[in-house]
């Protein structure tokens, strides 16, 4: 994952997606040759980010 959690917690997140598109936009028009499937793109953004993720409740039977 290529996004820090501050970054998707303060919605900067999209923001910083269209940059590195923009720059991976700039490598493929100069460099086609190294993308041999497709233009490059960004991951997907997270649904969720956590730095210490919540432990998972245990059911009770």
């Amino acid at each position: 994952m290529l996004d820090q959690a501050e970054s998707v917690h303060y919605r900067q997140a999209p923001k910083l997606l269209v940059q590195r598109q923009s720059v991976l936009d700039a490598a493929y028009l100069a460099h086609s040759e190294r993308f041999v499937r497709r233009a490059p793109r960004p991951p997907e953004l997270p649904t969720q980010v956590w730095i210490n993720p919540p432990k998972k409740e245990e059911k009770a039977f």
